[in-house]
């Protein structure tokens, strides 16, 4: 664990966020597993040569899989504590998305594009209402939202698609995923 992930996730912020989350559940009535939804993305290079190569100790020859150079591809995925999973959000680096990047795909995963292959504020508010709210929809009650709070995520436009929802944005603390880079939290 990094140095800064360390000092950052103490005991203390760890025990504050489960307390409220139990408050969050018992205020919203979260009461079932099918209710709480947890999503996250990663980043994958196209081009492996700057990074590192898993091979099996001794291995005499070693292949990298090439990439089309410094490219990023993004995979946003989402499951809920019951286990039912979302097809995934996949975000290209690109200007413009090459309809050939979406064959074979998983059924029914969500394909966009910004032009550093990271996850945006629109992409994300995008993937939220026309991905998420329609799988979580038929599910009765209110619903909960966890995610890294990274502020490519928080939008007004994301806030007010919740709460007209019924889906509660619960944000980790800084630096408790991988990809955490802020805290916030939306109540």
């Amino acid at each position: 664990m990094p140095v800064q992930r360390m000092k950052s996730l103490t005991q203390d912020v760890g025990e504050k966020w489960f307390e409220c989350l139990d408050q969050t559940y018992k205020k919203y009535k979260i009461e079932r597993p099918d209710q709480v939804f947890n999503c996250d993305e990663s980043g994958f290079a196209t081009d492996p040569s700057a990074g590192f190569v898993l091979a099996r100790r001794g291995s005499r020859v070693v292949t990298a899989i090439g990439g089309s150079g410094r490219g990023q591809i993004s995979v946003l995925a989402c499951c809920s504590a019951a286990g039912k999973v979302l097809p995934p959000f996949v975000i290209y680096k690109a200007k413009k998305m090459n309809s050939t990047w979406t064959e074979g795909g998983h059924p029914g995963a969500t394909y966009t594009v910004t032009e550093s292959g990271w996850m945006e504020t629109e992409p994300f508010t995008s993937w939220f209402n026309k991905a998420f709210i329609p799988k979580v929809k038929d599910i009765k009650g209110n619903k909960v939202l966890i995610f890294d709070g990274h502020n490519s995520h928080i939008s007004i436009a994301l806030i007010e698609s919740a709460i007209k929802n019924n889906i509660i944005l619960l944000c980790l603390p800084f630096h408790s995923s991988p990809s955490a880079t802020s805290f916030s939290h939306w109540m």
